[in-house]
């Protein structure tokens, strides 16, 4: 609309022959069929002129009309924000993908490092198994046992065979049961027990171990039967054995404890037997020991 009120149109072209009045009877051409009729060549037209010329203002309005002054409508929003919006919904996010990559890159992480905990104890064990083997002693695992700990005879390793021999039996396997005593033991041989921590039951007697040997069975936590008859240790050598407090059997016979390391196995309180043949415990080392653990039996 002008200022006046008059409505705006486009000013009549008058045609000055029987063709240019045919072509006026026809109903506006829009953009896109323009450019055909002007190019002739429909294959080199750009799908994206098509797709803004189609939409543009299909004839020239008067100067002095404001919609002369209107944008195309490819630069005013007609098409382009639906478009815009179709390429947004089109286009994958990109933080998910950040996110799922640093978190698998967390995962991966962790399970290298927990993978490699496992194999360097499997490795540290089973060197250990091999060097208390070379010395004559004998080494069993947790599937030789059932339940109740009663040994199995031939006893199968858990795991496919095929397993087994690319891993070895210690990537799946604790040494849980170790035997000393028919082998040449010194205190500097015991330090292959600190690889094993699952250990359970250890026979050591009647070989030269000292207070120094014993050092290295502090890692040995889970130990509940300890063979100790006949060695050299004395009071002072029980101070290492303050964390293994599941020891529910402990020979001691035939050593140099007295009365006063006896008071120290008072802090062994699942403790059930006691051997202490040959040993300097007294009467009254034993009777203050039980005291202290009613439901202790000594062995003497």
């Amino acid at each position: 609309m002008r200022s006046d009120g008059s409505r705006c149109t486009a000013p009549p072209q008058s045609p000055s022959n029987a063709s240019e009045r045919a072509r006026a009877a026809l109903p506006p051409a829009s953009g896109a069929t323009r450019r055909l009729r002007e190019t002739g060549n429909q294959r080199n037209l750009r799908p994206a002129a098509l797709w803004g010329e189609n939409f543009g203002p299909t004839s020239p309005e008067p100067a002095g009309c404001p919609l002369a002054r209107r944008p195309p409508a490819r630069h005013a929003g007609g098409m382009a924000k639906p478009f815009s919006m179709l390429v947004t919904v089109v286009t994958p996010e990109r933080r998910w993908a950040q996110f799922s990559l640093a978190t698998m890159f967390v995962v991966m992480t962790v399970l290298c490092v927990w993978l490699a905990v496992v194999v360097n104890r499997a490795h540290q064990q089973r060197d250990a198994v091999a060097a208390i083997r070379a010395l004559g002693g004998a080494v069993m695992y947790d599937y030789d046992f059932d339940a109740a700990g009663v040994q199995i005879r031939n006893a199968e390793p858990p795991g496919p065979a095929w397993l087994r021999r690319l891993l070895g039996v210690d990537f799946r396997s604790r040494a849980t049961w170790v035997y000393l005593a028919g082998a040449p033991t010194t205190d500097a041989d015991l330090v292959h027990l600190r690889n094993l921590p699952e250990l359970n039951w250890l026979h050591v007697g009647n070989k030269p171990i000292t207070d120094a040997g014993l050092a290295h069975l502090a890692r040995c936590t889970k130990l509940e039967s300890l063979d100790l008859g006949g060695t050299e240790i004395t009071d002072l050598g029980l101070n290492s054995l303050t964390n293994l407090r599941r020891v529910k059997m402990l020979d001691v016979g035939g050593t140099e404890i007295t009365d006063a390391g006896a008071m120290k196995l008072e802090r062994f309180e699942h403790l059930a037997d006691l051997f202490v043949s040959r040993s300097r415990i007294t009467a009254d080392g034993i009777e203050r020991i039980q005291r202290a653990l009613p439901n202790l039996k000594v062995h003497k």
